[in-house]
Formats: C-alpha cells, structure tokens, sequence
C-alpha cells in the first residue's frame, strides 16, 4: 500500500501539474519544460518576477570548478569567506584576504 503511494506521489510530483503546483506554491522554478511552457503560462503572465529564472536558463553555461581534487574545497573556502563578511564577523579584511589566499593556495597546490 505504502509503495503504490509513493509511486503514485512520485508520478504526480514529476508530472508537469505537479511540478506547476511546486513552483506556484513554493516560488521554485518546475524541473520540467511541460510545467514551464504550458501549465504556467497565466501564472507567468500575472507574475512575471516569477519566471525571471526560467528566462535566463539560456543563459546558463557549465560550472567550471577550481582545477584538481580539492575544487570543491576551494568554493568551500571562498563561500565561507563571503559568509564571514555579510555576516559582520570579518574585523580585519587584509588579514582575512591573506588567510583566505593562503588556503586556497594551499588546497590547489595538492
């Protein structure tokens, strides 16, 4: 029983509808094309900021990671950096520069 409701959850989450109903509830942008050109297309239109993210996937290019093993570390690093000062807790900005380089250097050098 529990299976068969999970797979029927599964079909209608996955269907255009189901995925139109996510993006008007939630403000995701659907993962599907049948939600976005069909199912969506008055909701758009009376909200268009909404579909601001579906207009620019065109745009999108592939993610260029830092080169070797530790790439993602080095995001890690940066992301963490970026966090340290729009939350107010970066006192000394040439200090944390420096600390930041000498991470992301050393994670690159592996």
């Amino acid at each position: 029983k529990k299976v068969a409701a999970a797979w029927t959850w599964l079909k209608y989450i996955t269907s255009g509808e189901g995925a139109a109903d996510v993006a008007r509830t939630t403000g995701y942008m659907p993962p599907n094309k049948a939600a976005n050109e069909l199912i969506l297309a008055d909701f758009y239109k009376q909200n268009p900021n909404k579909e601001t993210a579906v207009r620019q996937l065109p745009l999108l290019r592939e993610w260029q990671p830092y080169p070797g093993a530790n790439g993602l570390a080095v995001t890690q690093v940066i992301y963490d950096g970026i966090e340290t000062i729009v939350t107010g807790r970066a006192n000394d900005m040439p200090a944390l520069r420096a600390e930041l380089q000498d991470e992301v250097s050393a994670l690159l050098a592996k």
